[in-house]
């Protein structure tokens, strides 16, 4: 990340070279055999963005002891420290000012880029364009009320 490579990147290599995610790891601690294939888990538990992002966002990286991703504190108002810091300080506070850049993320709805639905089905509650599977409408209501109606096409 502070090298300028992307959350994203990063688990697609994490899930390349078969570095096992915490649900793994704690499946393994267990004592429960982990689905491989050729070396690979096929266990279905892959590395996902927001699993890293939460991971790198949780002040435990700095050794403090952490309830609901908040640091613990003592009675004198400091951070209670369980294990040795993972980052320093300054690294920690680089990391969250590239995670919290908002020009690294792209959180942009494109609705009118080439999509197979657009402009050929909309939401029978609304109207509104689907986009993929997803109604545009501000209500937001596509996946989990929103009804797929087919446009009439010209012929």
């Amino acid at each position: 990340m502070i090298a300028g490579e992307s959350v994203n990147s990063i688990t697609a290599d994490f899930n390349r070279r078969a570095i096992p995610t915490p649900q793994n790891l704690a499946r393994a601690r267990a004592g429960k055999q982990l689905a491989t294939q050729k070396g690979r888990d096929t266990s279905g538990a892959l590395w996902r963005v927001s699993a890293l992002t939460d991971i790198l966002r949780n002040p435990a990286l700095l050794g403090y002891v952490t309830h609901q991703d908040s640091p613990v504190t003592g009675t004198d108002g400091t951070p209670i420290v369980r294990a040795p810091a993972l980052v320093t300080e300054t690294e920690w506070n680089q990391l969250q000012r590239e995670l919290s850049d908002p020009a690294r993320t792209r959180n942009h709805r494109r609705t009118r880029t080439p999509s197979l639905l657009l402009d050929v089905a909309t939401c029978a509650l609304c109207g509104s364009s689907y986009y993929r599977w997803t109604c545009v409408a501000v209500a937001g209501h596509g996946r989990t009320t929103g009804v797929l109606a087919a446009t009439s096409l010209p012929g």
